[in-house]
């Protein structure tokens, strides 16, 4: 059987407030500025000086990675300040989705020094891989003066 982590109800059947205030899988939501506001968080996250304004950030991208909320890997603040400890995080696939709707698979997450060479991963991305179109190389930026 099918259960979404962030279905509570139907409005048909109960009021919007009920749902939210009610349902089990949207409640970790109503916490905010209290300690358990951010009971959830795990990793990274759990140790960050945001965490009670941020709370994990965006709860369905931890989720689709790590099938639970509460460590954001996409965190701007968390790369920088992982770079300023010269560490670099990266993941890994460890369980691929099964195929149902709304379904995700589970990534595991691996820190490493900042400058160690990147692992032989097919979908690795560097700017230095851009194919640009020749008619953008060498050309010098036209600047448009403001008033």
């Amino acid at each position: 059987m099918f259960k979404s982590h962030y279905t509570g109800g139907n409005i048909r059947d109960r009021s919007l407030r009920q749902i939210i205030e009610e349902a089990e899988e949207l409640r970790f939501n109503l916490g905010a500025g209290t300690p358990k506001g951010t009971d959830h968080l795990w990793g990274f996250c759990k140790t960050c000086e945001f965490a009670e304004l941020c709370r994990g950030g965006c709860s369905w991208t931890a989720h689709v990675f790590f099938d639970r909320r509460g460590n954001n890997p996409y965190c701007h603040h968390r790369a920088l300040k992982q770079a300023e400890k010269g560490i670099r995080e990266r993941f890994y696939l460890d369980r691929p989705a099964a195929g149902i709707p709304f379904d995700n698979g589970q990534f595991a997450l691996v820190e490493e020094p900042f400058h160690s060479p990147l692992a032989n991963d097919p979908l690795a991305f560097s700017a230095d891989a851009i194919q640009w179109p020749e008619s953008w190389q060498n050309k010098t930026p036209v600047l448009t003066p403001t008033i």
